[in-house]
């Protein structure tokens, strides 16, 4: 039996981890297995403090008041009343303002690229019951029958709750008012930025949310590849990316040394010794590299422009070239350490195919002839590998078991297309584009079930500990990056935070840590409750993380030599090369 001391230090222990992670200026709390407890305090602007809320007994400490007179419901009729405070959001309203923000956006692109004079500005009318549950939206000022319906889709679909109308102690089912202006010149607002305006209805309003009108689709979802170019290489341990400006390198699996390639050929620097050698002594026309198991994968082109894949054992004593007289335009390869094979995309014959090699005697298969989708189109996961099927009515993501076995996991749609794997490699993420709304999913391989994530107008970045993160340029700052997480089991929706001038991320599944560029700058990136930034070197370039570890290995900007920073003393360490090299 524990005695009082004993429980009393368990307790202020507890109490200190779950204060460990700091929150977004709009929140202040603590949680206990992922979930809220205790008081919360909430502002919707900095230092306008709204709301202290006991998540534990589920009751408001305190809240400011707010002499708006309400509309409320009172037996079958509506009539305006002083109410000790207004119904709001149970929480900050700064969150639920950039989900809206990013969800009409999104559902109303196509409506106001071909009609940009659509409609000027519109107000949601919606009802918050004595519960304080969002009961009823309807849509004021506006008879487009489609654009109701998006908007009305929109809040119906926050994932927010709510509290209702309150005076003493008793609550009322009440009407709030939201007005949404759609503008070609607009920023990006938030509740602090913005002032009330009076409404036809004689209810509160809230601050107006403004939509950028015939922009299309945000620049971080039109080009993925330039946030989270290095994504796939964190889990397959290798990313051929045809990119010329990819310096190519890796850690090795225990974190103990690093290859990179340097003026087209192949360095291995020893952390423990502080010495680098060079490896290769060919001059290459492109290259890529990246860890196996055991060893290391690279390529080359040769004087044909064929690429061809390259083995090397841990030190590079054995290489052997695994592909030759295989051509693949787009090389991207996989490795997949329980069977010992690596996969790629080439072409021989007619059309594309899914080629693999085995690591301990180079016998190539063919896999999935003549498929149409691209090479990132391909997951290696623990049932087998997922992929796109075409036909005329459209894709469909597809199973290939360790048997060959083909099975369907979708129906077959236009816009789709495959994300990433979880980083166990039980389950896929895949999105679906319609009408210029992307909405995902995520695909459990093992149960066979599918859910649908919140609607957000934001990219997919990558899964860890059971949260989805994505990422969307900001309104009309494209500077700025915000950073969203979506609780996979209860699908809570947060926003992070945000970044200025992202340029590149890497990140480790098995790590809380990611490492970005920002602006040329390297800074340490922790996803938890917020987005942590800690800098680490300033005008410097692709960063990577040591596995297991506090190192940091990257490229200086000015003079494009190698260095490792450590995260816990900022140290920067100059990576030596041998002698004579260029």
């Amino acid at each position: 039996m524990w005695d009082s001391l004993t429980l009393l230090v368990v307790f202020a222990l507890s109490v200190t981890c779950a204060f460990a992670q700091p929150n977004p200026w709009y929140e202040e709390g603590y949680k206990v297995n992922g979930k809220k407890a205790g008081a919360w305090t909430y502002y919707d602007s900095p230092g306008n403090k709204v709301l202290v809320y006991d998540h534990t007994l589920d009751s408001i400490l305190y809240i400011r008041k707010d002499t708006t007179k309400s509309l409320v419901k009172q037996g079958e009729n509506w009539d305006r009343l002083d109410t000790d405070f207004p119904a709001r959001v149970r929480g900050s309203y700064e969150p639920l303002y950039a989900y809206l923000q990013s969800v009409i956006t999104n559902y109303t692109k196509d409506l106001t690229r071909n009609a940009p004079n659509l409609q000027a500005k519109v107000y949601l009318g919606f009802s918050v019951d004595y519960r304080g549950k969002l009961t009823q939206v309807d849509v004021l000022n506006s008879d487009h029958a489609e654009l109701i319906k998006r908007l009305t889709a929109a809040l119906m679909g926050a994932p927010f709750e709510w509290l209702p109308a309150r005076k003493g102690k008793q609550t009322f089912t009440s009407i709030l008012a939201l007005p949404v202006v759609f503008c070609t010149d607009c920023q990006f607002h938030l509740p602090g930025n913005m002032e009330s305006e009076a409404f036809p209805l004689q209810c509160p309003v809230l601050p107006q949310i403004m939509i950028q009108q015939g922009a299309g689709r945000s620049g971080y979802q039109t080009d993925r590849s330039a946030l989270v170019k290095d994504k796939r290489r964190t889990w397959t341990s290798f990313n051929g990316s045809p990119d010329e400006e990819d310096p190519g390198m890796d850690w090795s699996s225990d974190g103990q040394k690093v290859v990179f390639i340097h003026q087209n050929n192949i360095y291995e620097y020893q952390l423990d010794r502080g010495s680098t050698r060079q490896v290769t002594q060919t001059v290459f026309k492109k290259s890529n590299l990246g860890r196996a198991s055991d060893g290391w994968l690279f390529t080359q082109h040769n004087s044909f422009g064929v690429a061809e894949i390259f083995y090397a054992s841990g030190d590079f004593s054995d290489i052997r070239n695994l592909s030759k007289e295989i051509k693949w335009p787009e090389h991207l390869i996989w490795h997949d350490s329980p069977s010992r094979r690596i996969y790629f995309v080439g072409s021989k014959g007619n059309g594309k195919s899914l080629f693999s090699i085995a690591l301990q005697n180079g016998e190539k298969q063919l896999v999935i002839p003549n498929t149409p989708g691209y090479p990132d189109s391909y997951l290696i996961t623990k049932g087998g590998i997922v992929h796109l099927e075409s036909r005329k009515e459209g894709k469909s993501v597809c199973l290939v078991d360790s048997a060959g076995h083909h099975v369907g996991l979708t129906g077959f749609r236009h816009g789709i297309d495959i994300l990433d794997r979880s980083a166990d490699g039980r389950s896929i993420f895949y999105s679906i584009l319609e009408e210029e709304v992307e909405t995902y999913y995520h695909y459990h391989l093992e149960r066979k079930t599918t859910s649908m994530l919140p609607l957000i107008d934001a990219g997919f970045v990558f899964e860890r500990n059971g949260s989805a993160f994505f990422a969307r340029d900001r309104g009309a700052y494209p500077t700025k990056t915000i950073f969203y997480q979506v609780d996979l089991l209860s699908g809570d929706f947060s926003v992070l935070g945000t970044v200025n001038n992202l340029e590149f991320i890497h990140y480790l599944y098995d790590s809380p840590d990611a490492v970005m560029s920002l602006g040329g700058d390297i800074y340490q990136a922790r996803f938890g409750t917020t987005l942590e930034l800690v800098l680490l070197a300033k005008q410097d370039k692709w960063p990577a993380k040591q596995p297991n570890g506090n190192m940091v290995f990257f490229f200086g900007k000015k003079d494009n030599l190698p260095y490792i920073v450590d995260m816990a003393s900022k140290r920067i360490i100059p990576v030596p090369l041998p002698p004579g090299t260029p």
